[in-house]
C-alpha cells in the first residue's frame, strides 16, 4: 500500500504548516498540495524535494503509515532548525507574492507617462463616483430608518 498522501498530510500537520505554506515552499499552489493529500502523486523531482524537506527515506515515506508506526527520521529538527525552516517558508512566500505582483503589473512598464496619468485620473474619478454613490445610499438608508421610526410614533 502507498501511504504517501496520508504521510504528507500527517507531517505537514505535525509541523504546523498550512497547505498554503507548504505549497509556497515548493513553489506550488495550495491545490497541488491538496491533490497530493487526496491521491495524486507529484513528479519524481518534487517527490525528492519533499523527502529532503521532511528528511525521510523515500521508501519509508511510501511504505509505512507514520501515524501507526514509530518511524525514526534521518535527522530530528532542533528548535533552531524549525525556526530556520519557518523563515525559509516566509521568505519563499514573499518571493512568490513579489513575482506574482511583477507579472500582474508588468504591462504598466509598457505604458507612457501620459497613459499612466490618464489611468490615474480615471481611477480617481471612479473612486470619487463610488464614494458619492455610497453617500447617497447611506442617506437613503437613514431616511428610511427615520421614516420607520416616525411611523411607529
Amino acid at each position: 500500500m502507498n501511504y504517501f498522501q496520508k504521510n504528507l498530510k500527517f507531517l505537514r500537520k505535525e509541523r504546523s504548516l498550512s497547505q498554503e505554506q507548504l505549497a509556497a515552499f515548493f513553489g506550488l499552489s495550495k491545490s497541488n498540495i491538496n491533490s497530493y493529500e487526496n491521491g495524486a502523486m507529484p513528479k519524481i523531482e518534487m517527490f525528492i524535494q519533499m523527502m529532503d524537506f521532511f528528511r525521510f527515506d523515500p521508501s519509508k515515506f511510501i511504505q509505512l503509515d507514520m501515524e501507526k508506526h514509530s518511524v525514526s527520521r534521518d535527522v530530528d529538527l532542533s528548535e533552531e532548525e524549525k525556526e530556520a525552516q519557518e523563515k525559509d517558508l516566509q521568505y519563499d512566500e514573499l518571493v512568490r507574492k513579489h513575482t506574482e505582483d511583477d507579472r500582474r503589473f508588468h504591462y504598466l512598464d509598457q505604458l507612457s507617462v501620459q497613459e499612466l496619468k490618464e489611468m490615474y485620473i480615471d481611477l480617481f474619478k471612479s473612486r470619487e463616483l463610488v464614494i458619492k454613490e455610497n453617500m447617497e445610499v447611506k442617506a437613503k438608508c437613514i431616511d428610511l430608518l427615520e421614516n420607520k421610526l416616525n411611523q411607529k410614533k
